[in-house]
């Protein structure tokens, strides 16, 4: 009955009896107000420096900050607490945090923060609240409320919210200026007493709409071993992929299906997704999902339809009237529900797998179930090779700026640093040599990975940046611009270089050596 129309409510209650009336014979109002949490700061870090054994972080908040109050606390950035030492006042404050004692070179990360602050005696004046939104006259009657209609903002993609309302005395005293001077209920006479404070914390009690169907799932896929001119080794669990669908050890036969001949065989019609079989005839394949939809037809459309992704390559055999048809047998011979292996191509290349049930007698069923994997020969093709963009320095810092032209295949991208001792002259380097350790994706790109120097020195990646991520500028020619740093002393001297990594473990060519002076 409270809620009537409205999407939420908070009823605020108070009292005012005879112990109060005898205590206060001057009360003439309440004063009902509501403000955001104010032991809550949030906040966006804009910039982090370091110097001194500290960071400095340069950051906006919705709160002005005075300053020092945050000192001895700890904050959280980037999944790591930091303990803060010194601040400054206002909106725009610098935060001063110590280095961590277990990881040193663990830096507070650029983005939105949240955090709490210590609460002080203005916190409860009406010149820290946001809003005095009604006054009450002091009536004969001991108890008082107000309703606040619609000011929690609660929904599917804000499922919480907190807020702040309470309630003053003020008598009508002329000779005592109003806290409050903007506003439909400011300007009021009388002294005014501390805000009593309610914390209120609100839950979306909706629920969200599911709109079926849902998007297709992603495929697992297996890597094998690179090509090296000779078959490749592929080994296919297929009592795991099957789980209880039949009996370990029963016998198999095991049928393979390259993806590139679908591919060959897919075209559009409009949006539609035709699939041509063996015997020529034509069939339309849905997407249920209309995302799936789309991004199938925008791949098809592409200069690269052949990077259609493998849960919709999955999808267009699965959903095909006959997928048998594109599936062979891989030899005459049978397996057996386990660990299967199979030889391919020692060509890059993507396969699908069919499993048919078989008797001691070699007879197949008619039937077969299609393996939930796609199996993928990686390619040895080398990384695209990064172009200097620029070259700079601060006391603290060198950083290279790179591009790699558009190749949605390069990944990665690797800072070698050789450092100088400051004033130190240069190291002459000479030419340089990536090392690697073929097949060991498990540890790329921090390890398996190292660049030797012409000296014998050998050097691990400085840093690793993914191309994905959100810093990377990404131009109209689909180049991706990063800006890669390492950590350097003031008058030391850097030597840099710079590769880019495949998703498939494989470097480009190297950039590199840049020198530097390290100076702002």
């Amino acid at each position: 009955a409270l809620l009537g129309t409205h999407l939420n409510a908070i009823l605020l209650e108070w009292g005012w009896r005879q112990a109060e009336r005898d205590l206060d014979p001057t009360t003439a109002e309440f004063r009902v107000y509501s403000t955001a949490p104010s032991d809550v700061v949030n906040a966006t870090v804009t910039s982090v420096t370091t110097s001194a054994g500290q960071w400095h972080v340069a950051m906006t908040t919705d709160r002005a900050l005075v300053a020092d109050e945050l000192a001895g606390q700890w904050i959280t950035s980037g999944g790591y607490p930091f303990q803060v030492s010194h601040n400054t006042a206002g909106a725009t404050p610098v935060i001063n945090v110590a280095l961590s004692k277990l990881q040193p070179t663990r830096s507070p990360a650029p983005g939105p923060l949240t955090f709490g602050r210590p609460l002080r005696p203005e916190h409860q004046r009406p010149s820290g609240w946001s809003e005095r939104v009604a006054v009450y006259p002091l009536t004969v009657s001991d108890s008082y409320s107000h309703v606040f209609y619609d000011v929690l903002n609660l929904s599917l993609t804000h499922p919480r919210d907190a807020l702040w309302v309470g309630v003053s005395a003020a008598d009508a005293e002329p000779y005592v200026a109003d806290e409050v001077t903007s506003g439909s209920n400011s300007n009021r006479p009388g002294n005014e007493s501390a805000i009593v404070t309610c914390a209120v914390s609100a839950r979306y009690q909706g629920q969200p709409t599911f709109t079926p169907p849902a998007p297709l799932e992603d495929v697992p896929e297996h890597v094998t071993d690179e090509p090296t001119g000779r078959q490749v080794l592929a080994a296919i669990d297929v009592n795991a992929l099957l789980v209880g669908a039949l009996p370990a050890g029963s016998p198999i036969a095991l049928e393979r299906c390259s993806i590139d001949d679908v591919i060959s065989r897919t075209t559009l019609s409009g949006t539609d997704v035709v699939l041509t079989l063996s015997d020529g005839t034509q069939e339309t394949i849905p997407f249920p999902n209309p995302a799936d939809q789309a991004a199938v037809v925008a791949s098809l459309n592409s200069d690269h339809p052949e990077r259609l992704v493998n849960k919709y390559m999955l999808h267009l055999v699965a959903a095909s009237t006959d997928p048998k048809r594109f599936f062979s047998r891989i030899s005459v011979d049978l397996d057996k529900v386990g660990v299967v292996k199979d030889r391919l191509p020692p060509k890059p290349g993507r396969y699908l797998y069919m499993v048919r049930a078989a008797d001691t007698l070699g007879h197949v069923s008619e039937g077969g179930a299609i393996l939930p994997i796609v199996v993928r020969v990686p390619s040895t093709a080398l990384a695209v090779t990064p172009q200097r963009r620029g070259l700079i320095s601060t006391d603290t810092s060198v950083t290279l700026t790179v591009a790699f032209s558009d190749d949605p295949y390069t990944t990665t991208a690797l800072l070698f640093a050789f450092v100088n001792p400051p004033n130190t002259p240069p190291t002459t380097q000479g030419e340089a040599e990536l090392l690697r350790i073929p097949n060991r994706r498990d540890l790329y790109p921090n390890d398996g990975l190292r660049l030797r120097l012409s000296d014998g020195s050998v050097l691990a990646p400085a840093m690793v940046k993914s191309l994905a991520d959100a810093d990377v500028v990404i131009e109209v020619d689909g180049a991706r611009v990063a800006n890669l740093a390492t950590a350097a002393t003031k008058d030391a001297w850097a030597t840099l270089w710079c590769c880019g990594l495949s998703r498939d473990g494989i470097p480009s060519y190297l950039y590199g050596p840049a020198g530097i002076g390290v100076r702002s």
